[in-house]
């Protein structure tokens, strides 16, 4: 049977912005991933800057010693996979557009000790990444994250935060923004927003859903050792890239007709045609 959301999860996800599902890939496809990741980390220490078409950036001195892998759903097979995972699909079907859907960025980063994302975002932000609406029984989010564990993440570890129920704030909050000119504050100034912020601990395998409108980010990891996590960024099929990336023609002769629409749901472009006139 094909996990769709109940009542219950309705009502959850538009209290709290987020859910978090169970067990949503099995351990041996969770494993595939993190050997192919464990030879990504060893290229990418070696100075390589793409692994394919997969792209390795440094890490970033504001987030401290994290590596992010960008465009990986041209990983392999274990990255296709999860495109449509039936475990998920439908949650992202009533959360997103059930007329289409689009994965319009994908990246995997791996923390290590000292590494944190910045708290972000909010509903007072109203362009169409962050937009939240439900009307006549349906839900549209401008952008949906569904956030993968490639490892177990517990206290310490760097787990994801989010604000429940930030999505539909109407006010910037003035712990995470200067209120004049909307620069983002450090992670010293958010730890007054601590005690409103919800750290996801997940085991590996298990994913958070969550509206991008929600305020989030990720705590310090303290702990030694990494924090894997995966994100597929779920839109309407109208949309276009976040980064720029273009499917290769050789993922695309691979996926099946489904994923495929997913990947690249208008097609083919076409071109304007001028009239002739006799």
């Amino acid at each position: 049977m094909v996990p769709s959301p109940t009542a219950w999860d309705d009502y959850r996800f538009d209290l709290q912005g987020f859910l978090v599902l169970e067990n949503v890939v099995s351990p041996e496809l969770i494993a595939e991933i993190n050997e192919t990741v464990d030879e990504w980390v060893s290229l990418h220490e070696a100075g390589h800057k793409w692994i394919g078409y997969v792209r390795c950036s440094d890490p970033e001195p504001v987030k401290g010693p994290d590596i992010k892998f960008a465009n990986i759903i041209e990983g392999g097979p274990a990255f296709e996979a999860l495109i449509d995972n039936p475990n998920w699909l439908e949650y992202v079907k009533r959360y997103v557009d059930n007329d289409g859907l689009y994965i319009w960025a994908n990246h995997l980063s791996v923390s290590r000790k000292g590494s944190y994302v910045p708290v972000h975002s909010g509903g007072h932000n109203r362009g169409y990444r962050t937009s939240f609406r439900y009307h006549n029984d349906n839900f549209y989010c401008g952008n949906f994250n569904v956030l993968l564990a490639l490892n177990d993440i517990g206290p310490g570890d760097g787990g994801t935060m989010i604000v429940p129920g930030s999505h539909k704030c109407n006010v910037v909050n003035p712990l995470v923004f200067e209120e004049e000119n909307g620069r983002h504050k450090t992670a010293v100034e958010e730890t007054k927003l601590r005690p409103y912020l919800k750290e996801m601990h997940l085991n590996a395998g298990d994913a958070v859903i969550f509206t991008d409108a929600c305020t989030h980010g990720a705590s310090v990891r303290t702990n030694d050792g990494e924090r894997r996590i995966l994100i597929y960024r779920y839109t309407a099929f109208w949309m276009k890239n976040a980064t720029g990336f273009e499917p290769s023609e050789e993922l695309l002769a691979r996926l099946t007709p489904e994923r495929r629409k997913i990947i690249r749901p208008i097609v083919p472009i076409r071109p304007p045609v001028r009239s002739v006139t006799a």
